[in-house]
Formats: C-alpha cells, structure tokens, sequence
C-alpha cells in the first residue's frame, strides 16, 4: 500500500529532551572527571555499569559524555583564540588595513581634485 507523505515520522514516537537530576548530573561528572583523567574512552561494560548506577541508558551516557568532550574541546580552542598574543597581531593588521584605506582614499581625493583641476 501506498502511505502518505510525512505518515512514517508520525508513526514514531517524537523524542524528548532528557534532564538530569542534579544527582545524576553530579555522579556523571565524577565518572567522566575520572575517566578524563585517566585519559581514556569508557569500555561498553564501564558504561552498562555507570548508566545503571546514574538510573539512566548506556546510550544516554555516551551522548552526555560525547557532550561533554565537544564542550572542553570548544572551550580550550576558545581560549586558545582568546589569548592576548593571537589578538595583538590581528589588532595591528586593523590599524594597518585602516592607515592604508586613509592614504588611498587620500590619494582618491588627490586624483580627483587633479581631474577636476583639468577639467576646469
């Protein structure tokens, strides 16, 4: 049978963003400071493990701590691009983009009062 556009999505059930609790929050935490020190990725027994001791699916604890490694990533390379030393070299190119857009338009304005000079 031929079903309609959009029916299959309507079949499934619609997904909901999961909340933690605190204490969930606080345990996952601890568990991924550990293992972040440790240096190394959860085994699925480690996560079997963890999700029944948060009350939460394995799935859930890898997608939060997937999360978790894509925020540190992104906020170690924003303070990599927020140093001092990364932001003084693009500050000089802007004062030098606009010293050289001051002296052409000057030499604009100079070509053209030549123009006009000629032209009267």
């Amino acid at each position: 049978s031929v079903s309609s556009p959009g029916s299959a999505s309507s079949d499934r059930m619609s997904k909901r963003r999961v909340f933690f609790t605190p204490e969930q929050t606080q345990k996952l935490n601890g568990y991924y400071e550990r293992l972040a020190a440790r240096g190394v990725k959860c085994s699925p027994e480690e996560l079997a493990e963890i999700a029944d001791d948060v009350g939460i699916t394995d799935h859930q604890v890898r997608i939060c701590f997937q999360n978790k490694r894509a925020r540190c990533r992104n906020r170690s390379l924003e303070s990599v691009f927020a140093a001092p030393s990364l932001k003084r070299p693009f500050s000089t190119l802007d004062m030098q983009q606009q010293s050289f857009a001051s002296a052409a338009f000057a030499a604009d304005a100079q070509a053209l009062a030549h123009v006009v000079q000629l032209l009267t």
